[in-house]
């Protein structure tokens, strides 16, 4: 698939190239944030204004929080308060939320034995009837009435119910009889409210957990930010093509294009290089689509964003990233 060239500046450059650039400047963005130099952290005009995600998905704040306070917390939990913890946060995808939670329940423990929905659902009334934001704006979460109510929380947490606590639906045993990452998607596609790019999502995570350990780069899903980053990445896409078969073609351009240059990645203990997977690199295209209506704003998709939401504001000192266990 033919890389799209735009003229810059009165010269010709690869989008691809340009692609390239994100993912080196904004991984020593987070390297020099991470060795307390003080900002800005880039010279670019464009990442000193808007916020952008980190190059692998683990770094970002919420995966962060979820994995040294969900996951890695210290408690050995079992496969079904595992499972629990992880989508009860996912769904939310706020610390701010968990924490809440955390504080008004049993000694700051949140597993199934002691999961009521009328309780929980009063926890966080007293949240939301002060107008007080419970849900990250990372990506959206349906609020369909499927449980019959009117309030978006109140449907989820019945959804919980259902699936963890009815007995009705062997959906943690479903969950766990999953042989490859491709399978756990499938899996947790059957819930309510979950469609394919949250069950990418939830997928992604609980491969982060001791519960699996499939290959990340076996299977992905393209959120449709990511297809309007291929949108902007690739000259033409010709119908019928799939989202995913381009996003494995640029991991392994990526690759082939990395070694040698300045990209400085994530390290194993032993030295050997962690690459970006094809979820970070899904990221990466989303990204590329918001970085692109600032740089060169001519370029469309099907879809009709022309601007970045979010500015840049800095959230404080960034602590050395906790890495799952097994990758180490």
């Amino acid at each position: 698939m033919e890389y799209r060239i735009i003229e810059k500046d009165g010269r010709r450059i690869s989008v691809f190239n340009i692609l390239m650039y994100w993912m080196t400047e904004r991984q020593n963005i987070f390297w020099k944030r991470l060795n307390g130099e003080p900002a800005p952290w880039s010279d670019d005009e464009i990442f000193q204004a808007y916020k952008f995600t980190n190059v692998y998905r683990l770094l970002d704040r919420s995966s962060q929080f979820m994995l040294k306070n969900v996951i890695y917390d210290g408690n050995d939990w079992n496969e079904e308060d595992m499972i629990f913890r992880i989508m009860l946060y996912k769904f939310f995808n706020l610390p701010f939320t968990w924490e809440y939670m955390q504080e008004h329940f049993y000694n700051n423990l949140i597993c199934l034995e002691w999961y009521d929905k009328d309780e929980f659902k009063s926890c966080l009334d007293k949240l939301t009837d002060n107008d007080v934001t419970i849900y990250s704006n990372a990506y959206m979460m349906t609020g369909a009435k499927t449980y019959g109510s009117d309030i978006k929380h109140h449907n989820h947490f019945e959804m919980f119910d259902m699936f963890f606590k009815s007995g009705k639906i062997p959906f943690v045993q479903e969950i766990m009889k999953s042989k490859s990452l491709k399978q756990l998607y499938k899996n947790l596609l059957r819930a309510k409210y979950v469609g394919p790019f949250l069950a990418m999502q939830l997928a992604t995570d609980l491969n982060y957990s001791p519960l699996f350990d499939f290959n990340p780069d076996s299977f992905v899903i393209a959120g449709p930010g990511a297809k309007r980053g291929l949108q902007k990445l690739h000259k033409t896409i010709p119908d019928g093509t799939k989202y995913e078969d381009l996003i494995e073609d640029v991991m392994h351009d990526f690759d082939v294009h990395i070694r040698g240059h300045s990209f400085i990645g994530l390290e194993k203990d032993d030295g050997e290089a962690i690459l970006p997977s094809l979820m970070d690199i899904q990221n990466c295209l989303c990204e590329l689509d918001k970085y692109m209506r600032a740089y060169d704003p001519s370029i469309g998709t099907t879809d009709s964003r022309t601007r970045i939401k979010n500015t840049f504001k800095p959230t404080g000192d960034i602590e050395k990233p906790f890495i799952p266990p097994k990758w180490r």
